[in-house]
């Protein structure tokens, strides 16, 4: 029952899910733009709507083995956005009227699973700040999946995820690939998304930073798998 974990957290009532749902800014913005979903994909973030500029329920393929259903509604709201270059996806959680906004969690093909930003803007301001290496921070992000050693997502800490160190290693990805090519093609899109939505970049450690507190804040996206509820059965 979700509500032992999180007793100050009132549930989204299963009936009151939507099956799609319009996007609104900053989402809204980009989508109604060619070149602004074009610069998304050229991050590795390609933006997935029909073509009235709604988005649907996640597929079953796309939970990746994990349950939605586990702790009845709380994870019934997701919603996708986004999939990146590696196969997973990103989508728009809501899992509380307490919240009264939507976070963004991230769902990967090999069974990780974060939650990336509080709200839609936060998320966008972070992967666009750490593009073209986002999502290399996000798989150093603490209790990433449910691999037995790879810690617990409810118990992990910040003292868990070294800013300092994470930051190093893709400051210096940044200093090996400032000629590259398609690593400036990359940055340029993304500081178009940014200056389109009107947030300024954060540096490396800042990103880092948010990143990990929005990971790590209430309610935690502690999505159960398949196999997890098999093993409590």
């Amino acid at each position: 029952d979700p509500t032992t974990c999180h007793p100050t957290i009132a549930m989204v009532e299963a009936e009151s899910i939507s099956s799609t749902m319009k996007l609104e800014a900053p989402l809204g913005t980009l989508v109604s733009n060619d070149a602004l979903k074009q610069a998304m994909k050229t991050i590795e973030l390609e933006l997935v709507c029909d073509d009235d500029d709604t988005i649907k329920l996640i597929s079953e393929d796309d939970l990746f083995g994990y349950n939605n259903e586990s702790d009845g509604s709380f994870f019934k709201a997701l919603y996708s956005i986004c999939f990146t270059g590696s196969g997973g996806g990103l989508h728009l959680w809501y899992p509380t009227t307490a919240t009264n906004s939507y976070a963004v969690v991230y769902l990967g093909s090999e069974g990780e699973r974060a939650k990336v930003g509080r709200s839609v803007a936060e998320f966008l301001q972070v992967a666009c700040s750490l593009a073209p290496y986002y999502m290399d921070a996000v798989t150093d992000l603490p209790g990433i999946n449910t691999l037995p050693d790879n810690g617990d997502i409810q118990n992990a800490t910040l003292q868990d995820y070294s800013v300092t160190q994470i930051a190093a290693k893709i400051e210096g990805w940044f200093d090996d690939d400032d000629d590259d090519d398609d690593t400036k093609a990359t940055r340029q899109a993304a500081q178009q998304v940014l200056q389109a939505i009107h947030l300024p970049k954060l540096t490396i450690p800042q990103a880092l930073e948010t990143l990990v507190q929005a990971h790590l804040a209430e309610p935690r996206f502690a999505i159960r798998s398949e196999d997890e509820d098999d093993d409590d059965d």
